[in-house]
């Protein structure tokens, strides 16, 4: 997140010293003027988060120099000292306080606009948050679109980091990563999810809200140290048909309920959640050209899209990719004893039986005759192993064509290659595993191979 920066008009003694070293505060940029035309040149010029301007010290002239500076920056905050907190007679965006409030609460005053959201909501109209969400409005691709929906809710918020997640079902459940923002490494979000991402999911609703940190993860959470949030930005996006994505944004200033359902925030997390549902659904629109016409699994075709986006987000987020290449032992003598049509018929069942073993995030792949990929997502070569031999087994055990009135019994070789550590391409990848398999071929068949290292 980008350094905050306030600008100071006021001739009075402030606590500066002690601000700055006070977190949140340590690396927050306090600039002090000492004239009115200094202050408004530095607004005109340069980003400022918040003004912090004295009435008293502009020699009666505090009103006037207030709404300089709202014509000026008309989008920037200003906290007004005035003597007894009285406001001037027009509206500005910001409030007024007395030096003692100042005093007392300033920290509080100055948390509440830099890192609780409370500075940026108001500053756009209908038209602008129109502009705003352009990027999102126009966007059907689903991870690009991700990042971007979490991007935008965090510089909203002034969060220091967050992440979109969505739940992922079958072997072994656990959530997918669709984005992250603003942690040190991957594997801090990773971490952090395994321990804690069902209290976040909990605590998530269709409705935006901000909670306390306390009151969704204990305290000291390792992973969040770095910035050590007060609060927590929760929101879930969902609509009927779609995969909910749950949004949780970290920020370091005290929970303010209201900012969470200001226009500006409800009306951007619509728009997310209805640009969201476009890419999903343009996602299974698509995949119609991708579909095998027997079995109704994915085509070959597909595997070279899926691999290229998830080899992309293993690269992004430091998480591995394995892929099971499956050859069904001996299927020629299926073909050969009760015809191709029954043959046909046992390969739909088999995809089906392959089917159910992996998480609706998995990829299965009927890559030509009786041979099949699986791509396991964030799955490293043990737990690729554990789903393996699961398969492998699960086939073994089933009785296929028993609704038809015959009982057979089918074996499956299976070869497993995980990137980035067996490769570092995609036909790299590809090519361990076809010969993982093989091995398995050679030898007693009905068995799982990994690719050597």
């Amino acid at each position: 997140m980008a350094k905050r920066r306030v600008i100071i008009g006021c001739s009075r003694p402030l606590p500066l010293n002690e601000w700055e070293k006070t977190p949140p505060f340590h690396d927050v940029e306090f600039i002090k003027t000492e004239t009115e035309e200094g202050l408004l040149e530095t607004l005109e010029k340069e980003t400022i988060n918040l003004i912090l301007l004295d009435g008293d010290a502009c020699r009666g002239r505090g009103a006037e120099v207030l709404k300089k500076v709202a014509t000026v920056a008309p989008r920037t905050p200003v906290i007004f000292l005035s003597s007894g907190g009285n406001s001037p007679s027009f509206s500005f965006r910001g409030e007024v306080i007395s030096a003692e409030v100042l005093a007392s609460k300033g920290s509080e005053i100055l948390e509440k606009y830099l890192f609780s959201g409370y500075g940026t909501i108001y500053e756009r109209n209908v038209e602008t948050l129109f502009n705003y969400c352009f990027p999102i409005i126009t966007t059907l691709d689903y991870d690009p679109l991700c990042q971007t929906v979490l991007d935008f809710f965090r510089e909203f918020l002034t969060g220091e980091a967050g992440f979109l997640i969505s739940e992922q079902e079958g072997r072994g459940s656990g959530f997918r990563l669709l984005a992250v923002t603003g942690f040190p490494t991957a594997t801090d979000v990773h971490s952090l999810l395994e321990r804690h991402g069902r209290d976040i999911v909990e605590a998530s609703s269709p409705e935006p809200k901000i909670v306390p940190i306390e009151d969704v993860l204990p305290p000291a959470v390792e992973e969040l140290k770095e910035f050590s949030p007060k609060s927590l930005f929760l929101c879930t996006f969902s609509l009927e048909g779609m995969t909910p994505v749950h949004c949780a944004v970290f920020l370091r200033g005290r929970a303010i309920p209201e900012v969470a359902l200001s226009p500006a925030v409800v009306f951007l997390h619509h728009q997310s959640c209805y640009s969201l549902y476009n890419a999903e659904k343009s996602i299974k629109v698509q995949s119609l050209i991708y579909i095998d016409d027997l079995t109704k699994l994915y085509n070959a075709r597909y595997l070279n899209v899926v691999l290229d986006r998830e080899l992309k987000r293993s690269d992004r987020y430091g998480v591995p990719v394995s892929i099971l290449f499956l050859d069904i032992d001996y299927f020629k003598r299926v073909n050969d004893s009760h015809g191709h049509l029954v043959g046909s018929r046992v390969l739909c069942e088999f995809g089906a039986v392959i089917r159910g073993c992996v998480r609706e995030t998995d990829t299965v792949v009927r890559y030509g005759g009786d041979e099949f990929v699986v791509i396991l997502v964030e799955t490293n070569p043990d737990q690729a192993l554990l789903a393996a031999e699961r398969m492998r087994r699960t086939v073994e055990e089933h009785t296929f064509m028993e609704a038809e009135g015959l009982s057979l019994h089918l074996t499956v070789s299976i070869g497993i290659a995980t990137y980035p550590i067996h490769a570092s391409t995609k036909e790299e990848l590809l090519q361990m595993a076809d010969r993982a398999m093989y091995r398995g071929k050679d030898t007693t068949r009905n068995v799982v191979y990994i690719a050597d290292s």
